[in-house]
């Protein structure tokens, strides 16, 4: 009997092959660990975000006056406060927010002179709200970036910003004096 196919040499020879594969699919396992990980933290924060600028948009929609529902708004962003380290806490985008209720004049009638829009036939009024959020990922991949090619991204530098934007009709809106 040969030598190389004896029980003896092959046992050896499957072990070390044993110990390549456990190395490997441990790697891989850390790998799929830390992905689970930031999957899982970036899913948290944009539920937050998103839950926290539907109930901004919908607070604000409830006021009579731009400067109370700018108000209401960011009120409402602070009662969905995050850790702050993990997920920061949402934020208003103030160029985007925008409450627009013609002057306070009803759907269907012409603006009056003296507001935004004079003129033309008054739509229907809205609210949009805008916020944003970042999210640190902890197992941050940029340890892996020259074997992953990850050189830019939320995965190369560890953060991931989210931003959501939600519209609602008002609900309550002081009538313009034309229309009283």
């Amino acid at each position: 009997m040969s030598r190389l196919f004896s029980p003896r040499k092959r046992g050896r020879h499957s072990s070390g092959m044993g110990t390549i594969e456990l190395a490997i699919t441990g790697f891989v396992g850390v790998l799929f660990a830390c992905l689970a990980v930031d999957m899982g933290l970036m899913m948290l924060g944009n539920q937050m975000l998103d839950r926290a600028t539907r109930d901004a948009a919908r607070a604000a929609a409830g006021q009579q006056t731009s400067a109370n529902a700018l108000l209401a708004a960011q009120a409402a962003l602070k009662n969905h406060a995050a850790d702050g380290f993990y997920v920061t806490n949402p934020t208003l985008s103030l160029p985007d927010f925008k409450y627009q209720d013609w002057g306070g004049t009803p759907q269907g009638q012409i603006i009056p002179p003296g507001n935004p829009g004079q003129g033309t036939q008054a739509q229907a009024s809205f609210v949009t709200v805008t916020a944003t959020n970042q999210v640190s990922l902890p197992a941050n991949l940029s340890m892996f970036s020259g074997m992953l090619s990850i050189k830019q991204g939320p995965l190369a530098s560890g953060k991931m910003t989210f931003r959501r934007t939600y519209w609602f009709p008002i609900i309550k809106q002081q009538l313009n004096n034309a229309f009283q």
